[in-house]
């Protein structure tokens, strides 16, 4: 049963990615965050609930292949957002591939404040509902609000400065 319960997991959660892969290609998405968790959380638990409903599956495999699947699932939906970000790091190794001849400390630092790097970002919290803008000016929304709160507190609780690494 163990083999099982992790083949279901994990398969369940390849269904998910490829629904995500899917939709994020044939539409563009706003509010992803939300449709992440849509895609891949109450889809998959609805799937298992109806196969616990049908009778085809026990509760114990459900319950386990559940926890699969969410657990892969809650990773996925946290570094989501890293992994589709234009990360410095690359875009500095990009840059240096282009200019095999080399470039200064300086000619990186410019190119980087050209490539507005966090101007995708912004866009992405407007789209999700993080933030609003009125009157030119930017505001938190409730659920900005929330979000920035809870990191926050954590930063606090791993000893890091607020606005540092």
């Amino acid at each position: 049963m163990t083999l099982s319960v992790l083949a279901c997991g994990m398969g369940l959660f390849l269904a998910a990615l490829m629904t995500h892969v899917a939709l994020w290609n044939i539409f563009h998405v706003r509010k992803e965050i939300a449709w992440l968790a849509f895609v891949f959380i109450v889809i998959p638990l609805a799937i298992l609930a109806l196969l616990y409903a049908a009778g085809l599956l026990e509760t114990v495999f459900i319950l386990a292949a559940g926890m699969v699947h969410l657990a892969l699932s809650a990773v996925y939906i946290q570094t989501y957002p890293a992994l589709r970000e234009d990360i410095p790091s690359i875009r500095i190794l990009m840059m240096l591939q282009a200019n095999p001849q080399g470039l200064s400390r300086g000619q990186v630092l410019d190119g980087l404040a050209r490539d507005q790097l966090f101007d995708t970002k912004v866009a992405d919290l407007e789209s999700d509902a993080f933030v609003r803008v009125r009157d030119g000016r930017m505001y938190l929304t409730n659920t900005g609000t929330i979000l920035a709160t809870v990191f926050l507190l954590y930063r606090k609780l791993l000893g890091s400065e607020t606005g540092r690494g």
